[in-house]
């Protein structure tokens, strides 16, 4: 009986990992909720801990947020998912993420699927750089990619967005 305890025990930690990784989307759910109405995209964010955290809807569009928000160790872990649906129901997605290990997890999965990166530069008119927009591409296929510096309290950081929509990726 105290052998079969201690095995409960020592398993609980890995239940709890397993649980708290469960709540991160990855690249290829986002692709696929391109096709997906947004009563099941809530459903399946919300299976995944997502709160919805603003919903603004009219006859023309839809913009809804959520987040995940957790500890891990010592990091504080966020994910965001913003959902615009217009009237024509064109559905655009991002996915922020802020550890660059997760970014780095869905970079992995896009080059494993065949996406290879692009950055377009956008010069001004002395030529220097005025925007750069980096995608992921795959034939007519397409996966927006973003990362944007912030000011924390102490520190700078970075969040790491990617985007999907129907436009880009049909």
């Amino acid at each position: 009986m105290k052998f079969s305890l201690v095995r409960i025990i020592l398993a609980i930690p890995v239940f709890f990992s397993i649980s708290l990784f469960s709540q991160q989307l990855s690249i290829e759910d986002i692709i696929n909720m391109r096709k997906m109405p947004l009563e099941q995209i809530d459903s399946l964010v919300k299976a995944r801990d997502f709160v919805k955290t603003k919903s603004d809807l009219d006859t023309t569009s839809s913009i809804v947020k959520y987040a995940s928000l957790f500890r891990a160790d010592t990091a504080l872990i966020q994910r965001t998912l913003t959902v615009g649906v217009n009237a024509n129901k064109n559905i655009e997605l991002q996915y922020a993420v802020y550890q660059q290990k997760d970014a780095l997890a869905m970079f992995e999965w896009l080059e494993k699927n065949g996406f290879k990166k692009t950055v377009t530069v956008m010069p001004n008119k002395d030529g220097k750089k005025m925007f750069e927009y980096t995608s992921f591409k795959k034939k007519k296929q397409s996966v927006g990619y973003e990362e944007i510096e912030y000011n924390s309290v102490d520190k700078k950081e970075k969040v790491f967005i990617f985007s999907v929509n129907t436009f880009d990726f049909p």
